[in-house]
C-alpha cells in the first residue's frame, strides 16, 4: 500500500449508533435463557448507562442482571464475570443467532436500528483513498460489511477485522500492520470503550484517540487524557484526525531554489516578510498545485528577480525540516538573468555573493544546505 500511515475505526459507537439493536438483541438472548427484562424505556435507559462498560458480547449478562433487578452498579460487569460462565457460551450463540433472524426479517428495520453518525461517514467516504482505512469491531463481519454498504461506505472485506478473527483489538493492530505493512506506532486506532484502548494501549504501539460521541462517559474521557490517548470531538474530527498523521506522516510540501551565477558569485535575495524576514536566500518558493516543478522555478523566477532562462533538468533535490511535522522537498535549478533585475514586494534587495562573502551573511536553511552541497562536490561547478 502506498500510504505511510493507516486509520482504523472502530464501528459501533465510532460509525454508528447500534444502542437500540444491541439492546433488543441481547434482552431477548438473555430472556430465553431464563431473565425477565421488558423492553421498556426504564430498562433502556439503564442499558444505555451500561453501554460504555461493555467491551465484548459476553459482558452484557451481569449487565442485563444487575438491569433487571433495575440496578446501576458498573463495577459488578468486571466482578461478577465468573458467575455467568456457564451461561456465557449459550447467551453469545443465541445473540447471534437472534441477530441473524431479526436481520432476515426485514433487513431495512434492522438496519434502520442501526443510526450513522453522518459526520463520520461522509468523513470516511471523503478520506478513503487517502487515509487507508481499517474497520476494527467486536460486531460479526456479515453485519458490518451490511451496514457500511447501506451507508455507501464501499470498504474491501478484507480491510474489516470483525468477531470472526479475534475480541482482542491489539491483535487486529497487529495483523493490520503485518498486512499492510505499517508499523504500529504509524496506525491512529479510534475506539469509543476506553477498555479496547487500554488493551491495545498494553500490548501494541497504535496511536490511541477516544470517541467522544459514542459509548463513553466524562469519566473516561478524563482517564484516557491522563494516559496520554487523545479524545477526539465529532466537530473538529477531521482537522484532528489529520493533526495526529501529521505526527506520524509529515506533510512534505514541493519548493523550488533557483542558482543564477554571474562573474563567479551567486545571486541572492535578501526576504521582506516571513518566515525568515531579513535573511538572505536563492530566488524560489513553492511549488503550486496546478503546476509542475520546472514551470514553479520559471514563475518564482519571474516574481523575485525578473526574466530567467531556467534550465530544464533540475541539479539535485533535498528534503528539509522547517518546524513540527512539516518538511519541504526543495528541487534546485539553475538559470541564467536575461535583462534587468526586477524588484518584488517579497524581495528587500538583490545582490551578487561569492562563497566567501555568503559566509559572514544571515543565510535561510535552504540557502546553507545548497551551499554545502556546492562546496562538497566537486563536479557541481559544471552544471552552473
Amino acid at each position: 500500500m502506498k500510504n505511510s500511515f493507516a486509520v482504523v475505526f472502530d464501528f459501533d459507537g465510532v460509525i454508528v449508533d447500534s444502542l437500540d439493536e444491541c439492546f433488543l438483541v441481547s434482552v431477548r438472548a438473555y430472556n430465553e435463557l431464563g431473565g425477565n427484562i421488558k423492553l421498556s424505556n426504564k430498562a433502556k435507559l439503564l442499558y444505555k448507562k451500561y453501554r460504555p462498560y461493555l467491551r465484548i458480547t459476553e459482558d452484557h449478562l451481569p449487565a442485563l442482571k444487575m438491569i433487571e433487578n433495575g440496578i446501576f452498579d458498573k463495577d459488578y460487569i468486571k466482578n461478577s464475570r465468573k458467575k455467568f460462565e456457564k451461561k456465557k457460551k449459550e447467551f453469545v450463540k443465541r445473540f447471534y443467532e437472534i441477530r441473524k433472524e431479526i436481520r432476515k426479517e426485514d433487513i431495512k428495520k434492522w438496519i434502520s436500528l442501526h443510526k450513522p453518525f453522518e459526520n463520520v461517514v461522509k468523513l470516511i467516504k471523503r478520506n478513503y483513498k487517502r487515509w487507508n482505512i481499517f474497520i476494527s469491531s467486536t460486531k460479526d463481519k456479515n453485519s458490518i460489511v451490511k451496514i457500511l454498504r447501506s451507508l455507501g461506505i464501499k470498504i474491501p472485506e478484507n480491510k474489516i477485522f470483525s468477531r470472526e478473527f479475534s475480541n482482542d483489538k491489539s491483535k487486529h493492530v497487529k495483523m493490520i500492520s503485518r498486512i499492510s505493512k505499517i508499523p504500529e506506532e504509524k496506525i491512529i486506532f479510534i475506539d469509543d470503550v476506553l477498555e479496547n484502548l487500554k488493551m491495545i494501549k498494553r500490548k501494541s504501539n497504535a496511536r490511541l484517540a477516544l470517541a467522544s460521541w459514542g459509548y463513553t462517559t466524562k469519566e473516561h474521557e478524563k482517564i484516557a487524557k491522563e494516559m496520554k490517548i487523545k479524545v477526539l470531538q465529532l466537530e473538529k474530527l477531521e482537522n484532528e484526525i489529520n493533526d495526529m498523521i501529521s505526527i506520524i506522516s509529515p506533510t512534505i510540501h514541493k519548493t523550488i531554489a533557483i542558482i543564477i551565477k554571474n562573474n563567479g558569485k551567486f545571486l541572492l535575495t535578501k526576504r521582506a516578510g516571513s518566515p525568515e524576514r531579513n535573511y538572505w536566500g536563492f530566488p524560489g518558493g513553492h511549488v503550486e498545485s496546478n503546476e509542475n516543478i520546472f514551470e514553479a522555478a520559471v514563475r518564482e523566477a519571474k516574481e523575485e528577480v525578473g526574466e530567467v532562462k531556467i534550465n530544464k533538468r533540475y541539479l539535485f533535490s533535498f528534503v528539509h525540516d522547517v518546524g513540527i511535522n512539516h518538511k519541504h522537498e526543495c528541487y534546485v535549478f539553475s538559470g541564467k538573468l536575461v535583462g534587468k533585475l526586477k524588484k518584488n514586494r517579497e524581495v528587500k534587495k538583490f545582490g551578487f555573493f561569492s562563497i566567501k562573502e555568503m559566509k559572514r551573511m544571515n543565510l535561510t536553511n535552504y540557502t546553507l544546505q545548497i551551499i554545502n552541497k556546492i562546496l562538497n562536490d566537486e563536479n557541481f561547478a559544471k552544471y552552473i
